[in-house]
Order: structure tokens, then sequence, then C-alpha cells
């Protein structure tokens, strides 16, 4: 069952969904691409902002920043 938030595109509670995508994100200076899941409203096909999904990603960007400079 998807869940419902607020989306401040069309100012009301609405059905979502999340997708997968790959995004960028600077880390010291690097672009670091990840595997991103991402909140979608079903109505206006707007991302909503998710921060314990945020999160994750950064915690994914940093870890991926790390394994490329061998700092593990």
């Amino acid at each position: 069952m998807a869940e419902r938030v607020y989306c401040p595109n069309c100012r009301e509670l609405v059905e979502t969904r999340m997708e997968s995508r790959v995004e960028t994100y600077p880390v010291k200076g690097e672009d670091v691409p990840v595997s991103a899941t991402v909140r979608v409203c079903e109505g206006c096909g707007e991302d909503i902002f998710d921060e314990r999904l945020d999160e994750r990603t950064l915690v994914l960007a940093y870890e991926e920043y790390r394994k490329r400079k061998g700092l593990y």
C-alpha cells in the first residue's frame, strides 16, 4: 500500500511511490554517483522530500567515497 504524505506541489496529502535512480552527490569535492531511493507523488510526479531516505542516500555516498579512496 502506498504511503500518503503531503505534496507541496499538489498542496494536499497524496499517494506516493518509491523510485530507484542514480543520483550524484558531491563528497569532498568529488562527484559520487549512488543508487538512491526517492519518494515520488503519484499525482504530479514531483519528488517529495523524505528525510529518512535522503539520510540513507548520503550514507551510501560517503561509503562509496571511502571505498573509492581505500579508506576502509
